[in-house]
């Protein structure tokens, strides 16, 4: 085997150890337990990649925004546009190797958390020149941090988002106009990655050298975004989150600053966090000898000064910053190992206090079950409402669709929060459209419903005035089961199957 041949080798391992370790953590939180809405926008992510999926299956028929709009209409949750493409199209792409389901989506997700592992511990070993086992270590630490692990067991699209601007990072350090490439990849993947920006004037300040800006691969890597991401920001309906803009847009917010030392310091506890400070003095005095550590550096103001500005800069946002950060951290602890016993007392207790304080926060993933079965049970009903909460919208809708298999899209779901409710695009200032049951009983009729899930934990009072007209009516409806203690279904009686 050629050199080249066993250093692929030995990243493949690494990936596949990482990646068997992360399935592990993902299904010791109950990730495979079959439950779906863990957070409000899992469905949209998990549906924009199924739809890709069957676009490409049926031989793209026709354009693509009306093949979304139709999808839409029986499957109301598709975000394609809000999103970026390139999530649900590396989804879409994984579907054509395994089964669609929501198992293999979150195997994907620990995947690519995996790759962010490897990256760690490929820029520690190779650009910091650490020893393997510690560079290994601080890809280990990477998939047990608690927003990783939150972000591991749920279908979303941080961690394919964090491969790609780590990988950019270590591209900008090469002097690469991959650089260009894996930016505008991670535009494509979400618009937060809009964070790498500030990156070159950051590295030519914090260097000393503007010359930085002149250099050919700059200008080549600005050329390569431009032809990768402009139009899709320029030309997609809602890409540049015209809808989101008003609840979150560009102001200086100086609780941000508290904020996110607080969140950081979560996430790294104590021992972890003051080796990052370390780190940063550290890597500061080397920062001319070595570009990697320079980049580093200047990839967190470029990324915490956007933080500090966009009102729609949410904690989980800083899961891409973390890779950056350990491997400061790894680099303090580096140095510390190399000045006799006294550094390795330190490495041993910062490693101790690290397990420790991550061991101690296990995150809990929220989940609505029964709606997989509520969606088997509504067999033959080709209209069908759901009633109850977002994430409940979403886990029948993604459950009705992947029953529909080869032949989405098939049946249609309404969702309760549109046609007996409206609000605003973040679910805020509602106002129902309905004001009892007779009155959901007439939109039921008039968009033929023939099957209803109701969700117990619904506390919206439409919710409770579907219930009470299903129960009412009983010589229309019929009850058919409760499902994981809060799905209800019920059926139109004589139903004949799907119109």
């Amino acid at each position: 085997m050629t050199g080249g041949g066993r250093a692929l080798a030995r990243v493949a391992a690494v990936v596949c150890l990482y990646w068997l370790l992360a399935l592990g953590l993902a299904w010791r939180a109950g990730a495979f337990d079959g439950t779906w809405g863990a957070d409000p926008d899992e469905a949209s992510h998990f549906l924009n990649g199924v739809m890709v999926f069957d676009y490409a299956g049926a031989g793209f028929p026709g354009h693509p925004l009306r093949y979304a709009e139709k999808y839409y209409e029986h499957y109301p949750k598709i975000g394609l546009g809000h999103w970026p493409p390139l999530f649900a199209v590396v989804e879409a792409a994984w579907f054509m190797v395994v089964p669609v389901s929501y198992a293999s989506a979150l195997v994907l997700v620990n995947l690519l958390a995996a790759g962010v592992a490897a990256l760690i511990w490929w820029m520690g070993w190779r650009g910091l020149g650490m020893p393997a086992w510690l560079a290994g270590a601080a890809g280990l630490v990477w998939l047990l941090l608690p927003l990783v692990r939150q972000y591991s067991v749920v279908f979303m699209a941080e961690m394919l988002l964090t491969l790609c601007v780590t990988a950019a990072v270590l591209a900008f350090a090469r002097g690469s106009v991959a650089f260009g490439w894996w930016a505008g990849l991670a535009l494509l993947t979400k618009g937060t990655a809009i964070a790498l920006a500030p990156l070159p004037v950051m590295a030519a300040l914090f260097g000393g050298d503007w010359g930085l800006l002149r250099k050919r691969w700059i200008w080549g890597s600005a050329l390569l975004v431009l032809l990768l991401a402009a139009a899709w920001y320029a030309k997609a309906p809602g890409a540049r989150h015209e809808r989101v803009a008003p609840y979150g847009g560009l102001r200086f917010l100086p609780r941000r600053g508290p904020e996110t030392f607080r969140a950081v310091g979560a996430n790294l506890g104590p021992g972890l966090g003051l080796a990052a400070a370390a780190g940063m003095v550290a890597a500061w005095r080397k920062r001319r000898e070595n570009r990697l550590l320079l980049v580093l550096l200047a990839f967190l103001p470029a990324h915490l000064g956007l933080r500090m500005a966009v009102g729609a800069w949410e904690a989980r946002h800083l899961v891409m910053v973390f890779p950056a950060l350990l491997l400061l951290a790894a680099y303090a602890l580096q140095q510390a190992h190399g000045r006799g016993w006294t550094g390795r007392v330190l490495l041993v207790v910062v490693g101790a206090a690290t397990l420790w304080h991550v061991g101690s926060r296990w995150p809990v993933r929220a989940g609505t079950a029964g709606f997989t079965e509520a969606a088997a049970a509504l067999s033959g009903a080709g209209r069908i409402l759901i009633a109850g909460t977002v994430p409940a919208e979403g886990a029948l809708i993604c459950a009705v669709a992947l029953g529909d298999g080869g032949l989405r899209p098939l049946r249609v779901v309404e969702r309760g929060t549109k046609v007996l409710m409206e609000s605003d695009f973040l679910g805020w200032r509602e106002r129902l459209l309905v004001r009892d049951a007779g009155e959901a009983g007439r939109v039921l009729r008039e968009h033929e419903v023939d099957g209803v899930v109701v969700d117990r934990a619904g506390d919206r009072a439409y919710v409770g005035f579907v219930r009470a007209y299903v129960e009412r009516a009983g010589e229309e409806w019929e009850r058919r089961g409760e499902y994981g203690g809060r799905a209800e279904v019920w059926v139109r009686k004589g139903l004949k199957g799907l119109k």
